[in-house]
């Protein structure tokens, strides 16, 4: 469980970074810009994604991960 609660934080945190660098490119731009504005959207539906949802990339699981997961015959 403490494993998964620092993998959370560290997610939050790089996530926290991200939108402050968005909404500091948005004010330099004076709001006018569109990607920007889908890049800040793309923060917040990230932070909503439950952990069911996500696709994990940083994870030690997965197919392909120097090893395969096992399977039924």
């Amino acid at each position: 469980m403490l494993f998964f609660w620092e993998e959370e934080c560290t997610r939050w945190m790089l996530l926290d970074q991200e939108e402050a660098e968005v909404l500091k490119a948005i004010g330099e731009a004076n709001g006018e810009n569109r990607d920007l504005d889908l890049a800040l959207q793309a923060v917040e539906m990230k932070k909503k994604l439950l952990p069911s949802r996500r696709a994990e990339h940083t994870a030690n699981v997965g197919e392909g991960v120097g090893h395969s997961l096992p399977s039924y015959s």
